[in-house]
């Protein structure tokens, strides 16, 4: 019994942090999605006699779950924001390589092709962006795999943290 309560706790913290991830990866897509959903509620007038619910009242209904649903995504653009103001200027500079590898996976994903190995595009697009901020060889600035790993956990374990206390839902 103590090894499935252990078994299910850990699956749930795996989870967890994989939602957490999936927020900072992709934060600028989800970042949109919140914006347009935001505006078409605004701006949707709602039809007489339609009810999306089946209860009758229709679209004040539905206009709840949406705004609802906005509500999540508010909470965790705010966790990953805070995050993401903790970040010197370096860790920026990597975490915007981070999501430019995650955006090229999704992309290679979609077209049916192999993914990168997002450690090493990581590595070389993290040296090339500070050598050429601070005028060096990107070898001055290229970190191992371990650093790399450290980092991006550290990160993604802050925005779990935050996002926990912001009250998200994962």
């Amino acid at each position: 019994m103590i090894k499935a309560n252990k078994e299910k706790v850990l699956s749930v913290i795996r989870q967890d942090y994989e939602t957490a991830e999936s927020w900072v990866l992709f934060y600028n897509s989800y970042k949109k999605e919140y914006f347009e959903w935001s505006r078409y509620i605004r701006e949707t007038v709602p039809v007489a006699g339609i009810s999306t619910s089946g209860s009758g009242r229709g679209w004040n209904d539905w206009k709840i779950v949406k705004l609802s649903d906005i509500e999540k995504y508010n909470k965790w653009l705010c966790s990953v924001e805070l995050m993401e103001s903790t970040l010197s200027p370096k860790l920026m500079v990597f975490l915007d390589a981070r999501r430019r590898a995650a955006l090229k996976n999704k992309t290679l994903q979609h077209q049916g092709k192999k993914k990168i190995n997002w450690i090493f595009f990581v590595q070389r697009h993290y040296a090339d962006a500070m050598a050429m901020k601070y005028n060096q060889q990107p070898r001055n600035f290229w970190l191992s795999e371990n650093t790399i790993l450290a980092k991006w956990k550290g990160m993604v374990d802050l925005a779990r943290l935050l996002a926990w206390r912001n009250g998200c839902e994962f």
